[in-house]
């Protein structure tokens, strides 16, 4: 029988036994994923990567690595390139440099990483520039927190989308999916 053969409480019953169909492959997160390291390239990021777990448990969360940050690229997205002035030249020969690292390897939610600034060791900052310095790594971290917490957001409303009733049923149909009735349990199975 066809998805639209079933009468309503069958139909429930299949919706329910493939809830997973539509997020029970690795891939299926895919564009979410795409579009948040758009999103963080393009405010300079480089070589991101980034993980999560979802969505039911204690230390659920997304996070993400970047093994180099444009410090300039990203302070004139966030409009603070100007509050930095002291440290311009620094950051534009490359004396100072930043990435984001993993601090936690049993979790992944958007308090397991961190900004790690990195000054040439013969820096000789002075008590303005070491104030800023240690400014620009808090805000770089603040961004990458707040940035893990839009990530698994995003993560969780495709996942109950498509987890939802409506796209579950769609994918049925859309699959062509056959089912019979077990009489034992008057209830239906795929086929």
């Amino acid at each position: 029988m066809k998805f639209n053969e079933l009468n309503a409480e069958q139909q429930a019953k299949a919706i329910e036994l493939n809830r997973d169909i539509n997020v029970d492959y690795q891939e299926w997160n895919d564009w979410v994923k795409e579009e948040h390291h758009s999103k963080l390239e393009a405010v300079g990021f480089d070589g991101v990567e980034s993980a999560y777990s979802g969505f039911w448990s204690q230390g659920d969360g997304a996070s993400f690595t970047a093994t180099s940050l444009d410090i300039e690229k990203f302070l004139r997205s966030q409009k603070r390139w100007t509050h930095y002035r002291p440290l311009h030249e620094m950051i534009r020969i490359n004396e100072i440099w930043a990435k984001v690292v993993r601090t936690s390897h049993m979790y992944c939610h958007e308090n397991t990483t961190q900004a790690e600034l990195h000054g040439e060791h013969y820096i000789d900052l002075n008590p303005r520039q070491e104030t800023l310095y240690e400014e620009l790594e808090k805000e770089i971290d603040t961004y990458i927190t707040q940035a893990g917490q839009v990530y698994y957001r995003a993560l969780n409303e495709a996942y109950d989308d498509l987890t939802s009733d409506e796209q579950v049923k769609s994918s049925i149909i859309a699959n062509d999916m056959d089912f019979e009735e077990d009489p034992r349990e008057a209830s239906v199975t795929y086929l």
